[in-house]
């Protein structure tokens, strides 16, 4: 069915190219060749690192965004204690392509929600939580869907993995070693 759908996302995307080039109007919405995937990252957090350090650093947005690899530049564009905190981030798509976006964080008891508006039509919403079943270790849990083009989202499906998992193993050095 999945290929199917791109398939059918293809003949949407280069009729509407068509259409384009020979001047003819394009009835086609461009949002019909958008679709939603889901990423999930779990990390085991270490008993050595205390709930509450866990929370302080995935509440602290500032903190979050530049432990992101390929976060060049942030600014805080809301009012500092505005609900959610509204920021414009830039990162670097393949180390080399700068990209500006605006990015909201807003903090739960034991989570925090993100809502990212990227270029090109990409949209991300992300939550992360602090997760432990039946007594177990306790686990950093972040699901990230991610709506857009279905031709661009398996780049960013490629980007988001790799610099979360990233974001992930950062977080976690910077609990267990202080800096």
């Amino acid at each position: 069915m999945m290929l199917l759908n791109l398939k059918i996302s293809i003949v949407t995307f280069f009729l509407c190219i068509v259409t384009q080039i020979m001047g003819a109007p394009v009835n086609i919405d461009p949002r019909s060749i958008d679709q939603t995937i889901t990423i999930t990252i779990d990390t085991p957090i270490p008993a050595t690192i205390s709930l509450s350090a866990v929370l302080d650093v995935l509440h602290d947005a500032d903190t979050m965004i530049h432990l992101n690899p390929l976060v060049k530049s942030s600014a805080l564009t809301s009012a500092p204690a505005a609900i959610p905190a509204v920021y414009s981030i830039t990162d670097t798509l393949f180390g080399i392509i700068p990209t500006t976006y605006i990015a909201t964080f807003q903090n739960g008891p034991a989570s925090m929600d993100t809502v990212v508006s990227a270029g090109l039509g990409i949209t991300t919403t992300g939550h992360w939580e602090v997760t432990s079943v039946d007594g177990s270790s306790p686990t950093l849990h972040e699901r990230c869907d991610v709506t857009g083009n279905v031709l661009l989202l398996p780049l960013v499906r490629s980007q988001v993995q790799s610099s979360h998992e990233q974001l992930h193993q950062a977080l976690i050095a910077k609990l267990t070693t202080g800096s």
